[in-house]
């Protein structure tokens, strides 16, 4: 997987704003398009309570792979397809604001994106989204 300049911002960005709804110290966290992880992982290691990293299937392996490396607890990957209904995995579990990087690059992703977030949005009061244009 790559990293990208948005995720880095976006993990400095909730590492930074302690007190504010953006701030993810004692939050429960869920990222879309998580790719790597970083931005869920470093949520965690900025506080959050519980987060929960997603991606497609295939990348599900990496994000398991990248939390054991990162020791991090309290942090699990679940399969989350945008072209699908959102998992009861997800649906299951209360969060307090919602992460994505670098998530609107293809258009055709578009669509899919709106409709899961419009479904995680009527449970989640905060959704930060970052992209380097």
């Amino acid at each position: 997987g790559k990293l990208w300049d948005a995720a880095l911002a976006l993990v400095a960005h909730v590492g930074s704003t302690r007190g504010t709804d953006e701030c993810v110290h004692g939050k429960r966290v869920l990222e879309l398009g998580s790719g790597v992880g970083a931005v869920g992982i470093g949520a965690r290691l900025f506080g959050a309570s519980r987060v929960v990293l997603t991606d497609i299937e295939d990348v599900v392996p990496l994000l398991e792979a990248n939390i054991e490396l990162n020791h991090v607890d309290n942090v699990a990957a679940v399969a989350l397809d945008w072209f699908q209904d959102v998992p009861s995995a997800v649906l299951e579990e209360s969060f307090d604001l919602v992460l994505a990087s670098d998530v609107v690059y293809d258009p055709d992703l578009h669509a899919p994106l709106l409709r899961t977030l419009g479904v995680l949005l009527d449970r989640v009061p905060v959704c930060l989204l970052a992209h380097r244009r």
